[in-house]
């Protein structure tokens, strides 16, 4: 055995190189994708490859430039022998050229297919089966200037021809005409159009590349939004590939978060075709129900893979951020303390201020997600007013994140009107949490309970059975309950303000009717998701037919209403009367000025009784203080004050133990007082005259009278 030289690789040289090798290898997939048909291929490559190339030239040699630009000169009518030496060179041809890419690509199953034909047959229903060819110069030359350059040459020289000439010759009269006037342009010239010839040929080859070759996405939401939008062009070709190959029925589910429907899980179907079966529908066509419980199943455990985060970072355009998201990205400076209050009443915040109207919620745009800003801590309404025009510079954090959450629900008119009187009604109350709340009655569904205990998330909660059906029982004890005993079917119920079993209902704060709007959330989450597992628009069509829900919808849309308070009379009625005090004070006081010198008697007598009261007073304190010393002698330390809810004002009286209440306390909030020992003693009397009641402002508003229950 003879050995190998050194740097030489063993064996014969290889029939093709430079040029021939490269055109070669650009069959590289159509051989390896051809599968069981990849002789079909060795003889289309054969044929071209002669085409190319011509019979006469030796297979180890090359041609000098382009062989496309000196194309071989093939005669049309070969004689009885040329024909037989050309059957003869292709069959040699051929063998050598299958010996070849078997070697060249040893390592491919070239004849295992399966993969291979469905993907060529992919490509052939796509139409980008082809690599496309570069074009002649003299045919570049052609579409580029023949309308400038050559047009009206040629016509009129074909006017002057036709006579003589049979009408079909126009076209190859045309071919040689535009040979004639190439050879004649300059080098410089067809440089020029060679280099435009290449770049388009180029740009040709990318493009076609990039159709063949899915493209690899980076993760984010754009790519798979584009993917997803492009499904069908890639799914019913694999489908109908696939069908051929195995003479089977091919059915492509796709589930996952779609961009254009803000990351919600959802379920995509591809059909092949069915054009030729003994039924034309569909899957869904044809058994309706028992596709809509396959989606519904499907969507379900689409929804277990894919996290609400994950489902939030796919939706494509973006969804704006939350308030929590924002305040995880900004840190921001904490809040100063607030002043200390003991034994002040509540001071203004700003002076007495116009009537201010309540806020407009503007209606969303529908295809866009409605998520507002987190609200600004400033006291300033102009810096608490966002872009959605809303108000929130009296919105308590709670209500802010209520909101939010009720606004990412885009269910239509209905929901956006609910939102509107959900905003002013609680803009009606000041918006103070913990003031008002509805009875926690037996007919109270569970979940509301346990949400409550769960840290009040503010999110879609998980609801057991019938809980529509309790929720609506619920609505009916907290309100007028005799308005549903003449009540049929899905009828809505009468609705009468003047009566005053409303009263149990109209109460503001995150335990009043916002449990109701939260509650009818929860549940139209589940109706949408229960329709949209039944494919696209499942989730509108599910949200329309779910009667007893828009019943409720409208019913609290009413009750919000019409259980508003009129807050600009009230403001208004404030300030007028502040300023008739305003008035009649300072006439007074210009009054006791004319008065002259006997005016000023009374307040010397005055100031003398006030001066005896203070001693007797001091003497009572010392007293009172002497008994409460310890046995040291030392006085006990006093409690700190506590600071009084807004509208309610206690004055106390040392000596007789009595306590003054300018209101009523509602029960629930009233706190019996403390007991008096010996380290808790009594507050200090400062007058035994009560501190008048503060003036009524909006930032100190008059609470609302609590009704009589019937």
């Amino acid at each position: 055995m003879a050995r190998a030289k050194k740097n030489i690789p063993p064996g014969r040289k290889s029939d093709f190189t430079g040029e021939k090798l490269a055109w070669l290898e650009s069959f590289r997939d159509d051989v390896l994708n051809a599968g069981n048909a990849v002789g079909d291929e060795y003889t289309s490559i054969t044929n071209r490859f002669l085409k190319r190339y011509g019979y006469d030239l030796p297979f180890t040699k090359n041609v000098d430039g382009d062989p496309e630009d000196n194309p071989p000169v093939i005669s049309s009518n070969p004689s009885a022998e040329e024909k037989t030496r050309r059957d003869d060179i292709r069959a040699v041809l051929r063998t050598k050229l299958s010996g070849w890419f078997r070697t060249r690509f040893r390592n491919k199953k070239v004849h295992s297919g399966s993969i291979g034909r469905i993907l060529t047959s992919m490509h052939k229903m796509s139409g980008v089966a082809k690599r496309p060819r570069r074009k002649n110069t003299v045919t570049v030359y052609s579409n580029l200037h023949y309308e400038k350059r050559l047009k009206n040459d040629f016509n009129q020289l074909w006017a002057e021809a036709k006579d003589a000439n049979p009408g079909n010759s126009r076209l190859a009269m045309s071919q040689d005409f535009v040979r004639s006037r190439w050879a004649q342009e300059s080098p410089e010239f067809k440089e020029s159009v060679e280099k435009q010839a290449a770049e388009m040929h180029a740009a040709a080859v990318k493009e076609w590349q990039e159709k063949r070759t899915l493209p690899e996405g980076n993760g984010n939401a754009e790519t798979f939004h584009e993917a997803l939008e492009t499904l069908e062009e890639v799914a019913i070709p694999m489908a109908d590939a696939l069908a051929d190959r195995l003479g089977s029925h091919v059915v492509v589910l796709v589930v996952g978060p779609v961009g254009s429907q803000k990351g919600e899980v959802c379920l995509r179907t591809i059909f092949s075709d069915t054009s030729s079966c003994q039924t034309s529908k569909t899957w869904a066509e044809f058994d309706h129900s028992g596709f809509s419980a396959m989606e519904k199943s499907i969507t379900r455990y689409g929804r277990a893979l894919f996290s609400k985060a994950e489902c939030r970072d796919r939706a494509w355009p973006p969804l704006a951020p939350d308030a929590e998201q924002l305040t995880s990205l900004i840190q921001m400076p904490p809040a100063p303390a607030p002043p200390s209050t003991a034994l002040a009443p509540p001071a203004p915040v700003a002076p007495p201020r116009t009537v201010k109207a309540a806020p407009v919620v503007p209606t969303p745009v529908d295809d866009m997600p409605i998520s507002p800003p987190p609200v600004d801590n400033s006291s300033s309404p102009e810096a608490a007013a966002t872009t959605d025009g809303i108000d929130r510079s009296e919105w308590t954090s709670n209500f802010t994140e209520v909101y939010t959450y009720l606004a990412s629900k885009n269910w239509g008119e209905d929901w956006k009107a609910l939102l509107a009187a959900l905003v002013h009604f609680e803009w009606s109350y000041y918006n103070h949490d913990d003031v008002y709340k509805i009875e926690a009655i037996n007919s109270r569904p569970a979940e509301i309970a346990e949400w409550m205990k769960k840290h009040r998330v503010l999110d879609d909660y998980a609801l057991k059975r019938n809980f529509g059906e309790r929720l609506l029982e619920w609505w009916k004890e907290v309100g007028p309950r005799d308005r549903w005993d003449s009540v049929e079917g899905l009828a809505d119920a009468p609705r009468d303000e003047k009566d005053d079993d409303w009263d149990r209902a109209t109460r503001a704060g995150r335990n009043g009717l916002q449990l109701f709007a939260l509650a009818l959330a929860w549940w139209g989450q589940a109706i949408w998701n229960d329709g949209a597992a039944n494919g696209l628009g499942g989730g509108e069509e599910a949200m329309s037919l779910a009667l007893d829900w828009q019943r409720i919808l409208r019913d609290l849309t009413w009750v919000l209403g019409f259980g508003s308070r009129n807050r600009e009379e009230e403001e208004e009625a404030e300030q007028v009367e502040e300023e008739r005090k305003a008035a009649a004070a300072a006439a007074k006081k210009g009054k006791g000025k004319k008065g002259g010198k006997g005016a000023k008697a009374p307040k010397k007598k005055a100031g003398k009784r006030k001066a005896e009261q203070e001693e007797d007073s001091a003497g009572s304190r010392k007293k009172a203080r002497t008994e409460n010393t310890g046995s040291g002698g030392e006085e006990p330390q006093r409690p700190k004050p506590r600071r009084l809810k807004r509208g309610y004002v206690l004055s106390i009286d040392a000596v007789k133990y009595t306590l003054t209440i300018s209101l009523a306390l509602p029960p629930l909030t009233s706190r019996p007082p403390p007991r008096r020992t010996s380290s808790n003693p009594l507050p200090r009397q400062t007058s035994t005259t009560p501190r008048p009641l503060p003036r009524r402002t909006s930032s100190n508003p008059r609470p609302p009278p609590h009704r009589a229950r019937g």
